[in-house]
């Protein structure tokens, strides 16, 4: 948050007409929702006080006004950059923590990273490797700003392998081709310098490297017995959810379950939104400024919904990933904005 808002100061002043997507409307509505329910239950009452005050305080910060900061593609590069400083700075202090003692990173033959779980972990490192690909692939970033990130993305793959997350493999794995879809020949040649630079560094721990690679090619099933509470407390009680069920893994299933078909359809139309509005952006961005930037978003947010379906953390109101998801919904408020102030003046010229 800190290397944004530093970001922000430099960002140019303007008005602009979309500040908040439709999609961003119905996150805050599901956000505030799930508080009041919360609320309601005896169990969850003060936590869904915490929710009701953090949920709009945050989208307020980060939606409407972050995107009323972004007034052109060179600011919307800021935030990318902004991301990057944040990641480079985390994975320095990972680094020096490794050289003193990798006690406290690694517990259980996993990699803690720079959080307190594994999997919310790997979360933080796949969901920033499309805005990653896109600095590394846009000339408009000057070259040492782009060996930066590349240095930074090899760290993201080392440290994302290491945490022996399969459900951030898959969302990195989704991510990548989505973004190099339409350009594959540049994918290849990426991936394959990455994945050379990424074994080079694993060869250097070759115990520790072993032990996270057999972990994450594990197809061990650790999801289907949350997964089954989930439906059998939904059924219990269809309408509003059951007081007692926890997270199930899965923000889908953990709607139904703890917030009912309201809380379920909720999400449901937040996807639903979501994927009609990045379809609507893959056919409109016409100009090839936006283009980088527009795959940047398609390929994160499908990461994202893929992460979704194993982890619930995206019901959280003060989680990282929600707070990345609303920086994601700021640029995509940004991107429609300027790509139909480009039809305009495109239809105005030929008139």
């Amino acid at each position: 948050i800190l290397c944004m808002l530093l970001s922000a100061l430099r960002f140019s002043r303007g008005w602009r007409t979309v500040l908040v997507c439709r999609t961003a409307k119905l996150l805050l509505a599901l956000q505030l929702f799930m508080a009041f329910r919360m609320m309601l239950s005896g169990l969850t009452r003060t936590k869904g006080v915490q929710a009701m005050v953090a949920a709009p305080m945050l989208f307020f910060l980060l939606v409407p006004f972050v995107s009323s900061w972004i007034q052109s593609m060179a600011d919307a590069r800021k935030i990318a950059l902004s991301i990057i400083w944040a990641l480079v700075l985390l994975h320095l202090c990972v680094f020096v923590q490794m050289i003193h003692s990798l006690d406290p990173i690694i517990v259980n033959g996993r990699s803690y990273w720079a959080s307190t779980n594994p999997q919310a972990s790997s979360m933080i490192l796949a969901l920033t490797i499309p805005m990653l690909l896109w600095v590394i692939v846009d000339k408009k970033f000057t070259r040492q700003q782009r060996i930066v990130t590349i240095c930074c993305l090899v760290a993201n793959v080392f440290f994302l392998m290491w945490t022996g997350s399969r459900m951030g493999l898959l969302a990195m794995i989704v991510g990548a081709l989505v973004f190099f879809r339409s350009r594959l020949s540049r994918g290849v040649l990426i991936i394959g310098v990455i994945t050379a630079l990424v074994l080079a560094l694993e060869a250097a721990f070759g115990e520790h490297s072993s032990i996270m690679f057999h972990r994450i090619t594990s197809a061990g099933n650790t999801r289907a017995g949350a997964w089954e509470i989930a439906i059998a407390q939904f059924m219990r009680s269809p309408l509003l959810g059951s007081e007692g069920a926890g997270y199930a893994e899965s923000a889908y299933l953990s709607a139904f379950g703890r917030f009912g078909i309201i809380g379920g359809g909720l999400i449901l139309a937040f996807v639903g939104s979501l994927l009609g509005e990045l379809l609507q952006l893959r056919r409109r961005y016409k100009h090839t400024e936006h283009q980088g930037l527009s795959d940047c978003l398609i390929a994160s947010f499908l990461a994202l919904l893929t992460v979704a379906v194993f982890e619930a953390s995206m019901l959280g109101s003060l989680a990282f990933w929600v707070f990345l998801l609303l920086v994601l919904l700021a640029l995509l408020a940004f991107t429609q904005d300027h790509i139909r102030r480009a039809e305009y003046d495109l239809a105005y010229a030929q008139l």
